[in-house]
């Protein structure tokens, strides 16, 4: 049996395929020979062997380094001969390349002399475009030097060691650092002892690089390299040592020292990574003098709270919670929930309302009270959803969100927050007060004040639009294009002038001069947008109420549909499809007020209306995405035909007319919905739908045959490999054979 190329009655077919491919391969135009190389290494057939290395020596140089990468797939070391031919004597780079890496991958031992020479030098005895190097100006074996690094490691060339530091230390030469690194690393002692060698260097650049490469490997030599980095004079490479060594070994005893070390950088990193394997030394460091130190242990104690005893912790955390060093409180928040969570509710409670505390300490204490999960923060939640602050107000509606469809019970008091926050009635005429970000000019530089500078202030070049000012009148601008580049007083214009000859101004010159003159003016967006509380607790419940899948909420968010709020009616569509997604099945009222949106014209609404179909299973929901087949706006169509094929009620000749769409999605999505109800005339229609639009899906339309009936497939297109008149289409068909027979996907 060939690798590829399916069982029993298909074994005339499948020869087929051989001899056209590698008939074409032979004889074929440039183009095809390509094509028909890299379907070849898809389908793996040995019979094709032959071919393929005969056309390594094809006069095409696309065809070789077709072919090359097709023997890759192969790996047939009755190849190797030749690919040695084209790495030493073949005079293209890709080709060269190509061949490396072919013989690589088969693991041929005879390559590795030729590796070691390329790694140092351009060796004389291999054939390079000369012509190319003079006149390109590259270099073909800058790339091969890199590849050939890289092959002498998977070939576990240790006596290359040598040959590898010679060539990193080459001046005149490129930058191997990395790649010489990463490649001593992995070639044994030798190689770890050359690239530890680099530790000595005064190049703190260097140092770093070979501190990442020894982290990637395991032996008892890059250990003690990483050992001595931990006393390196840089602090970044001390850090990398430290990384290093904590990923392996966290408990080495070389690494309670970095919880003394000078920079406070190092023993929060001590902290982070060590922490958890030597939770003696947390209590030093949590009375660090740095604050980042001590974060770094409220933040390990909030994700490992019984590495300390919380007897002792719990003070020092609510001290710092009510502090004034606004980031070291809130990770305190974090850890207070996690060490103390059966009293925390309060004391976060106290940090979130408290609208003096600083900003980010309320919002830490926020999440952390959402953490716990606790139904007794409901009602702090409650409070927050009208607050000033509108991080806090959408935090907080999330939290409600997750209380509320984290509890069986239905209803729940989370649940009633919501929805009494999206059935708030709100002034009709505040929807769009606030909607965009305030702008006001800035003040003159000179006059700022330092703390006004230290502000952040995003700024954007704003130009006026033609209609705010009226175009500038003929008598107030220059009178000609001439006047407008010399100026009216050159003397060259005085020339023309008297010479009676005058050009007058369009008037889309005087508009176009007119914009010229305006000056820019500077503005300043909050990137906080400024939107009344109760309108954004409305849109936002909206959105969270998805993540309660019931049918009593699908029936709150659908009377909101139809909202003036644009905003809030597509939050509470796309919430019903989330619902639809997860209870599979809408409640008919749901499904009323949903086909009453089709109808209209605003897109923003309509599409998220048909999503939210699919999961209406009434026949007029069905009526409607049929009818949406036809709709002029793709998007609508493309939903149509997904929400179709998930409940395979559609026609199948109405779906094969979908193959003939204008837009490339809508029409894959429709042979994808064929090949699920898959029949005689439906695969006929998928292999022809393989050269509609130039080919444009022949690949996945290949793959979905390829799971169909490959056999069937694969003699429609040698049909078309048979049809001179088709020629132009005889790329996509080689292309097509080469995915419908591919070896790793077929059995074999």
């Amino acid at each position: 049996m060939k690798p590829g190329m399916g069982t029993g009655d298909g074994m005339t077919t499948q020869d087929d395929v051989l001899q056209k491919l590698t008939g074409i391969l032979r004889e074929g135009v440039d183009i095809h020979r390509c094509a028909a190389a890299t379907a070849l290494g898809q389908i793996k057939a040995p019979d094709a062997l032959d071919a393929l290395i005969d056309a390594m020596r094809d006069e095409d140089e696309d065809v070789r380094t077709d072919a090359a990468a097709a023997l890759a797939l192969m790996q047939d070391e009755r190849a190797a001969e030749q690919l040695m031919d084209n790495l030493i004597n073949d005079p293209i780079g890709e080709v060269k390349v190509a061949a490396l890496e072919t013989l690589t991958r088969m693991g041929h031992e005879p390559l590795v002399p030729w590796l070691r020479k390329l790694a140092l030098s351009r060796d004389e005895e291999i054939v390079w475009d000369e012509d190319e190097f003079y006149a390109g100006g590259w270099d073909d074996w800058i790339d091969i030097q890199v590849k050939s690094i890289e092959a002498l490691v998977a070939f576990n060339c240790e006596d290359a060691v040598p040959d590898i530091v010679e060539a990193m230390q080459d001046e005149m030469g490129q930058d191997l650092t990395d790649v010489g690194f990463k490649a001593l690393v992995q070639l044994g002692e030798t190689g770890i002892a050359a690239a530890a060698g680099a530790l000595n260097a005064k190049n703190v650049r260097l140092r770093r690089r070979v501190v990442r490469q020894l982290a990637t490997v395991d032996s008892p030599a890059a250990r003690d390299a990483l050992v001595k980095a931990l006393a390196d004079e840089a602090v970044e490479v001390r850090l990398l040592a430290l990384d290093a060594l904590a990923e392996r070994e966290p408990s080495a005893p070389e690494l309670a020292t970095m919880f003394d070390d000078p920079s406070d950088e190092v023993r929060e990193m001590a902290v982070k990574r060590v922490g958890p394997a030597m939770p003696a030394r947390l209590s030093q460091a949590l009375a660090d003098k740095t604050h980042r130190v001590r974060r770094a242990v409220l933040s390990l104690l909030a994700e490992q709270p019984d590495l300390m005893n919380s007897d002792d912790v719990v003070p020092v955390a609510r001290k710092f919670l009510d502090g004034d060093a606004p980031k070291t409180a809130a990770v305190a928040a974090a850890a207070l929930a996690a060490l103390d969570p059966e009293n925390a509710v309060a004391a976060l409670s106290e940090q979130v309302l408290d609208s003096q505390r600083f900003p980010e300490v309320r919002l830490a204490a926020l999440r952390s009270l959402i953490k716990l999960g606790d139904p007794a923060a409901t009602e702090t939640l409650s409070v927050c959803i009208a607050d000033s602050d509108r991080q806090i107000r959408l935090e907080a509606l999330a939290g409600l969100g997750g209380l509320a469809g984290g509890d069986a019970a239905w209803p729940n008091d989370a649940g009633d927050v919501l929805i009494q926050a999206l059935s708030a009635e709100i002034d009709e005429g505040t929807i769009n007060e606030g909607d965009t970000p305030g702008s006001e000019e800035l003040p003159d530089p000179a006059v700022e004040t330092l703390e006004r500078q230290d502000e952040p202030v995003e700024t954007e070049e704003v130009v006026a639009q033609p209609e705010e000012q009226a175009p500038a009148k003929p008598d107030a601008g220059p009178g000609s294009t001439l006047e407008a580049i010399l100026g009216a007083d050159s003397p060259e214009l005085q020339v023309v002038r008297q010479s009676g000859d005058k050009v007058e101004l369009s008037p889309k010159d005087l508009e176009f001069l007119g914009l010229a003159q305006r000056k820019l003016k500077k503005r300043k967006l909050d990137p906080v947008p400024k939107i009344a509380a109760p309108l954004d607790a409305r849109r936002f419940a909206a959105r969270v109420l998805g993540d309660v899948a019931r049918p009593e909420v699908a029936e709150a968010l659908v009377a909101q549909v139809r909202s003036a709020d644009m905003e809030l009616a597509v939050n509470a569509l796309n919430s019903l499809v989330r619902i639809g997604e997860a209870i599979e099945q809408l409640p008919e009222v749901v499904e009323k007020g949903l086909l009453d949106l089709l109808n209209g014209k605003e897109e923003e609404r309509r599409l998220p209306a048909l999503r939210a179909l699919a999961y209406a299973g009434g026949d007029a929901a069905q009526h409607a995405l049929k009818v949406a087949l036809g709709d002029p706006d793709s998007f609508l169509r493309l939903e149509a035909v997904r929400a179709l094929a998930k409940t395979g009620n559609f026609e199948r000749d109405t779906m094969i007319d979908m193959l003939a769409d204008t837009d490339a999605s809508v029409r894959l999505a429709a042979a994808e919905a064929l090949a699920d109800k898959a029949d005689g005339p439906v695969l006929q229609r998928l292999t022809d739908f393989t050269f509609a639009f130039e080919g444009y899906h022949h690949r996945e339309t290949a793959r979905l045959l390829r799971r169909l009936d490959p056999m069937a497939a694969s003699e429609r297109y040698l049909e078309v490999l048979g049809e001179d008149e088709r020629k132009r289409e005889w790329q996509v068909a080689i292309a097509a054979l080469g995915e419908v027979n591919e070896a790793d996907q077929t059995s074999v």
